[in-house]
């Protein structure tokens, strides 16, 4: 969406503190209705940034153009919501196509034709408003003889845009970069030799290197300058929200999904609903199972899974694998209440199957092997990502499915013994109805 006039100014509006009184008799003029819908805008963009921060709230995903013809010139951005650095609400209610990308404008060094490596091509979001809807004022001071018109209402809408970024200053725009956070080179290795530099520097008020790095909003200052108001905006250049970072600086070398960096992009908590969450065990937790049951576990999730390549033989940092799935047993000793854990051994390395949905952990001895035995399981949610790329919400509480407690990540556990099957029968316990997924453990 673009326009030729844009009301207001380039910062955050200031927040009114002055509400309408209203009584009958009261004569109301144009200042008191912008007044009264100013009050309430503020003060809801001020609760979004505050209580809420800013940067991407759902969707607004960026992918590859589906017309091959279009894939080096253009993405798509999904629908979504944000907020920006002001606490203003940038809707898209569709998917669209973004603006040409400007690969003639990328940097050069100078008095060559080779691309300037110190620079990345932003993917920005921005908030817009338009004046819409001229309509003829009644009255105006102004008008003599032809009536004179105004904009009768403000449409909100966004613009998405490109821009050729440095590479040190893409945290200006709200980027994360764990690189941005590494000590400097000229930093001592020791680190007493550190403090000590720094108590003698602030001893004789002298400013040390590390002093004039640029402190972010997080950083409580102590070099003597006032802290910054919490209630105070910091915006990006051009309240810019980046939606993507992209990979190459060449037009005919883009064309896939991995040149679309999406994982350095600022965000805010995202709603319960939005979240993975474990809505199915193969097992009654807290329960028995049969001694001659098949030998492995599953756990299924409600949306499917990212899936990375990653060395075959080496547990990846994310997803399903034998660092993030664990199982555990131990001999339960009642008299002392002591259990001596141990890994449950398996025949390969715990897996997804095909639907991206279902995890397995299959057991290399039989259950027979493990009888008397607490099994214990484990799932490290904070490392299994959905194909969105959040942190499975794995919390299992209160031993109930669906997992979680509307924030994303968290640890699954979850146990069960391993009992004879003419134990198991003795008890009037029934097996485990594994096309539905129920389990006592889920009885309200």
């Amino acid at each position: 969406m673009k326009c030729d006039e844009e009301p207001g100014s380039d910062g955050c509006p200031d927040l009114l503190v002055e509400r309408i009184r209203y009584f009958t008799g009261r004569h109301m003029t144009a200042r008191d209705f912008r007044d009264a819908d100013a009050y309430h805008r503020t003060h809801r963009y001020l609760h979004n940034r505050v209580l809420h921060g800013w940067g991407i709230a759902c969707g607004l995903g960026v992918e590859l153009h589906w017309n091959s013809d279009c894939r080096h010139d253009k993405v798509i951005v999904r629908c979504g919501l944000a907020i920006d650095c002001c606490g203003r609400e940038v809707i898209v209610p569709k998917d669209i196509v973004s603006p040409k990308i400007p690969w003639d404008a990328a940097p050069k060094v100078s008095n060559t034709d080779q691309h300037d490596d110190a620079y990345v091509l932003l993917l920005c979001l921005r908030y817009l408003e338009c004046p819409t809807e001229r309509v003829p004022v009644l009255y105006s001071p102004a008008a003599c003889t032809d009536p004179s018109f105004e904009y009768g209402r403000i449409r909100e809408g966004y613009e998405v845009c490109w821009r050729w970024v440095k590479s040190d200053e893409v945290k200006d725009y709200g980027w994360y970069d764990p690189r941005h956070c590494a000590p400097p080179h000229d930093e001592p290795h020791d680190h007493d030799d550190k403090h000590q530099q720094d108590q003698q520097a602030k001893q004789h008020n002298e400013p040390h290197d590390h002093d004039h790095h640029d402190h972010d909003d997080r950083d409580c200052p102590d070099d003597g300058r006032p802290p910054r108001c919490c209630l105070e905006p910091t915006c990006p250049p051009h309240h810019c929200i980046t939606l993507a970072i992209i990979r190459t600086k060449h037009r005919d070398d883009f064309g896939h999904k991995r040149q679309i960096d999406l994982r350095g992009r600022q965000s805010i908590a995202t709603a319960r609903e939005h979240l993975t969450r474990i809505c199915w065990i193969s097992w009654e937790h807290g329960g028995r199972v049969k001694a001659g049951s098949t030998r492995n576990l599953k756990v299924r999730f409600d949306r499917p899974l990212l899936v990375e390549p990653w060395p075959k033989h080496y547990p990846g940092p994310r997803g399903i694998n034998e660092r993030t799935f664990v199982v555990q047993y131990g001999e339960q000793a009642e008299s002392l209440q002591i259990e001596d854990l141990d890994f449950v051994q398996f025949a390969r390395p715990p897996y997804l199957l095909p639907d991206r949905r279902t995890a397995v952990y299959e057991f290399q001895k039989p259950f027979r092997s493990y009888r008397d035995h607490v099994i214990h399981v484990t799932l490290r949610c904070d490392f299994i990502v959905d194909c969105l790329r959040r942190p499975v919400d794995g919390n299992h509480l209160s031993g109930l499915l669906p997992t979680g407690d509307g924030i994303a990540g968290g640890t699954f556990e979850s146990w069960f013994v391993i009992v004879d099957d003419a134990d198991y029968d003795k008890h009037g316990h029934h097996d485990h109805d594994e096309a539905s997924g129920a389990s006592a453990s889920q009885e309200s």
